[in-house]
């Protein structure tokens, strides 16, 4: 009886450490990622060790301790003084007030106030979703696209006041400065959410406040995103990413949305040297070697004179600290985050130098654009995410917005590799859209209070 007392108790202190190990490995985590990594089937696959360690420390080892302590001050200090009956009592009484209370301050800490609003009110979903015109999407001056996703690439990165260096200049210098800046709408603020609304033009909302049963289930097997429309066109599709690619349902997005190839870290271990090269987010590669994998697959596409999309997510600027290439040379700046956040943008300027020398712009457009804002802290008011374009139309198409969201990325892709004219698509605006009158409202609509309300027409997209 006083083993499952102790254990109930471990149990109950351990709910208030919770918050402070998401904070330190993830920095602002809301309910509605939180649920997501959880019911995903193998969401939380090839999670890094240091979230592990954290976890141990953190969620099991510190309430362990606390616990022991707390129980040896009952035994040999509070016992011989206060009668047993008295302290079972307290005991029974304290219990699922702290245990109310942890709930509590889970919930606050997660946001679980906007979670409980997706159960109420009227669902506005269906009157922004515009079904693409798939019998027009033929094209005879199809591009190729790179797409590269960096790891929570901001704007802010190039003031030099927070980091004493413009982090961002490799790419400002191959890229020019970026005009654009992406606002992180809800259902978009971690690194699979951010990708798949920029390529589906929608956002995830939490598995449990939509009701959705499956934790195998695809994501949004029922929706037509750019790859399906690229599948169509005989694109050869690949993905490269760092760490598992099981982790955070990405091999449920990508292997169920018409890419036929997908590299993670176990499928790179199989030509590179793990013992050497398995020092990125979870022990997987760092950005400069994946940037050098993707790049041969682009090679032997192009050389083949085939159409392709490549799409690339780095990983090493993962908050809190990075995971600084040992390849890197040291720049002496203020923080290991700022030391790796110019590593892996050098590493991507080399990427650019590579792609230029295959004269591969004539007719492929590369796309940089960071998954999420920075989870951790920055000091900055002002933040948004990066978004920049190089290649074929990117001098003939002119941008009309340029304050977007993930969604609005989605018809400007479909613009830019298929040459398609199409203003809107789903929840987003192309950035050449002819006729963006309606894109303030839609951003209204997105940053205001009836987002995500709960509906059976966004639970379609998920079942076929």
């Amino acid at each position: 009886m006083r083993i499952i007392k102790i254990f109930v108790s471990f149990f109950i202190v351990a709910i208030f450490y919770i918050p402070e190990f998401t904070k330190r490995c993830f920095g602002n985590v809301d309910f509605n990622q939180l649920s997501f990594f959880l019911f995903t089937e193998n969401g939380t696959l090839g999670t890094d060790p240091y979230v592990v360690r954290e976890f141990y420390q953190w969620v099991v080892l510190r309430p362990f301790l606390g616990v022991l302590f707390l129980y040896a001050i009952y035994r040999f200090l509070v016992l011989p003084i206060i009668h047993l009956p008295k302290l079972e009592r307290l005991y029974i009484m304290i219990l699922p007030v702290l245990f109310l209370a942890g709930l509590a301050y889970n919930f606050k800490t997660y946001d679980g106030f906007s979670f409980v609003k997706r159960f109420s009110g009227d669902d506005r979903l269906e009157n922004y979703f515009e079904t693409l015109p798939t019998g027009n999407l033929r094209s005879d001056s199809k591009n190729n696209l790179i797409l590269l996703y960096v790891e929570s690439l901001e704007n802010t990165f190039s003031k030099e006041e927070l980091f004493g260096h413009n982090l961002n200049r490799p790419l400002e210098e191959k890229l020019g400065l970026s005009p654009f800046s992406i606002n992180q709408a809800p259902g978009t603020s971690w690194t699979t959410a951010g990708m798949v609304a920029s390529q589906c033009g929608m956002p995830i909302a939490s598995f449990m406040g939509n009701k959705l049963g499956r934790r195998d289930a695809p994501i949004f097997a029922n929706l037509t995103c750019l790859s399906d429309i690229l599948a169509l066109e005989n694109y050869k599709q690949t993905f490269f990413v760092g760490p598992d690619l099981k982790f955070s349902g990405m091999d449920k997005f990508y292997l169920k949305h018409g890419f036929k190839e997908a590299f993670g870290k176990e499928e790179l271990f199989r030509t590179i040297d793990e013992n050497v090269f398995g020092t990125g987010w979870g022990g997987g590669v760092n950005d400069d070697i994946l940037l050098d994998a993707a790049f041969e697959r682009i090679k032997s596409n192009f050389e083949l004179n085939d159409n392709f999309n490549v799409t690339i997510v780095t990983t090493d600027n993962h908050a809190p600290d990075g995971y600084l290439s040992p390849r890197c040379k040291n720049e002496n700046l203020m923080t290991q985050l700022a030391e790796v956040i110019l590593c892996t943008n050098k590493a991507i300027s080399k990427f650019i130098d590579r792609l230029e020398e295959l004269n591969i712009f004539e007719n492929t457009v590369l796309v940089v654009m960071g998954d999420h804002r920075f989870m951790g802290t920055l000091e900055s008011s002002e933040r948004s995410i990066y978004f920049n374009y190089l290649g074929a139309n990117s001098k003939s198409l002119e941008p009309k917005i340029f304050e977007l969201t993930h969604f609005d990325v989605f018809p400007t892709l479909i613009e830019l590799t298929l040459n398609l004219k199409i203003d809107k698509a789903h929840l987003g605006y192309s950035i050449f859209a002819k006729d963006f009158s309606g894109h303030k409202e839609l951003q209204e609509y997105i940053f205001g209070d009836k987002f995500l309300v709960f509906s059976e027409f966004y639970r379609s997209f998920w079942y076929k």
